[in-house]
């Protein structure tokens, strides 16, 4: 059921760097280059669908990935995106 969720690029990159660590929607947003309003957008749907959380720190919300293991078991997150866009000649 995860692996539906993540027919988007931008929320397959969302979940890498949450494997780093919790970050902000403002350094998540930067990170995959899209709007504030779009990153939101795109933590809401991972969040109902129990793959990421948030908590409030004075006046950041900062988003974690729940299970690191996802990575593991979903095929979309297999090779990292950040490799691809490191190494885009390596298909």
């Amino acid at each position: 059921a995860h692996c539906r969720v993540m027919g988007n690029p931008q929320r397959i990159m969302i979940l890498w760097l949450l494997v780093e660590k919790e970050r902000t929607v403002t350094e998540i947003a930067l990170a995959i280059g899209a709007s504030m309003q779009s990153t939101s957008q795109h933590l809401r749907i991972l969040e109902f669908s129990s793959m990421v959380k948030s908590h409030r720190e004075r006046h950041n919300i900062f988003y974690y990935l729940i299970d690191n293991e996802l990575v593991k078991h979903c095929p979309a997150l297999t090779n990292s995106p950040k490799d691809k866009l490191l190494n885009p000649n390596t298909d």
